[in-house]
């Protein structure tokens, strides 16, 4: 099918539309995000003269000897892959790196090999060089479009199935309490939050300190459920959140990737709180009813209330005014604070904490 034509040239350019604006609609409502230092509007800008630049240049290559279906997806998908290596390099580097070395090896295999095909006639050495170079390039482009479509289906299935860009490799805690997720058995990592360290971190290793503050809160908060850490593509504006159905802390990316380290470590310690709010609806929801009249459980009677409705920040007065977030800002204010100082107390000292 490749150098087969099997639609007319009106068809061949009407489907190159076609598939853009479709696989536009679809992108920008599943993957889209401006790139980093980038504005929003000039992000799409950007993607549209990318996407028209690729077209043009897939149609031009194509519209003589090519006019099918593969052509078409030749055409229209590398201005999407491109548009995501751009978008999500930062957070997803080493597999990046890996599908492009991937591409870039089975390329130069393919082209080795193309070229190094005999030639039989006369006729054959005239036109041979051309026709390989043609032959090759297209070779090429079709291998790399193959390879970073699965850069594009990982953003894509991480968005549609909400399991986020990236995860600790460190292991979160079950058991009730451990001795192993303290902070003195973990002062090496919890220094990791001072300025000049964090600085040299990178994306991955400041997800997995997070996760072993995460695992020190929960000992501390006394959660009976695990909390993990993932990092992930939130809204504007929102630097974490917590979902109470898989237990799971969401740190923003971009804000891991460029956001300080004392606020990364507050905005934790901040959902961290909210998971221990849900659990304390639930031990409220299993007393009795004498008990639940104590004036000890009033303000989580109120919990209850604001985490049956979950006002999201677009009403940012009535959501930012709720007991469970005002709650939760002092918790990871006086917590932060907290780990803060023993950080200076533990360097001052160079001994661990007991």
């Amino acid at each position: 099918m490749r150098n087969v034509n099997t639609m007319s040239n009106r068809e061949f350019l009407i489907l190159n539309i076609v598939y853009s604006l479709v696989l536009m609609f679809a992108y920008r409502t599943i993957c889209f995000k401006n790139i980093y230092g980038i504005s929003y509007i000039w992000s799409k800008v950007f993607l549209w003269s990318l996407l028209a630049i690729f077209v043009v240049l897939g149609i031009v290559v194509s519209y003589g000897k090519r006019r099918n279906l593969l052509s078409v997806v030749l055409t229209v998908l590398p201005a999407y892959e491109v548009y995501t290596l751009m978008a999500y390099m930062p957070y997803l580097r080493k597999l990046f790196v890996v599908l492009i070395a991937l591409a870039c090896g089975i390329s130069a295999f393919f082209a080795a090999y193309v070229f190094r095909q005999k030639i039989t006639d006369s006729k054959g050495i005239a036109t041979a060089p051309k026709k390989y170079f043609i032959h090759g390039i297209l070779g090429v482009r079709t291998i790399a479009t193959l390879c970073l479509a699965a850069a594009l289906a990982y953003v894509a299935s991480s968005n549609i199935m909400g399991n986020y860009l990236l995860h600790s490799s460190i292991r979160f805690e079950t058991s009730l309490y451990s001795e192993e997720n303290t902070v003195a058995n973990n002062i090496e990592t919890v220094c990791q939050f001072r300025d000049d360290i964090w600085d040299t971190l990178d994306i991955d290793e400041r997800l997995n300190a997070l996760q072993v503050i995460a695992n020190i809160e929960r000992n501390y908060l006394g959660l009976s459920t695990p909390l993990t850490v993932e990092a992930g593509i939130l809204i504007e504006g929102r630097l974490g959140q917590y979902d109470d159905l898989t237990y799971r802390i969401v740190v923003d990316a971009d804000y891991l990737l460029h956001g300080s380290a004392t606020g990364l470590l507050n905005a934790l310690c901040h959902e961290a709180f909210h998971a221990y709010e849900y659990r304390l609806a639930d031990a409220y929801d299993s007393l009795d009813d004498s008990s639940k009249a104590l004036r000890l459980f009033s303000d989580i009677i109120e919990y209850k209330e604001e985490l049956a409705m979950r006002l999201d920040s677009s009403d940012y007065l009535t959501y930012y005014y709720q007991l469970t977030e005002i709650d939760a800002r002092d918790y990871a204010a006086r917590a932060t604070g907290k780990y803060l100082t023993l950080i200076d107390e533990y360097v001052a000292n160079m001994q661990p904490l007991q």
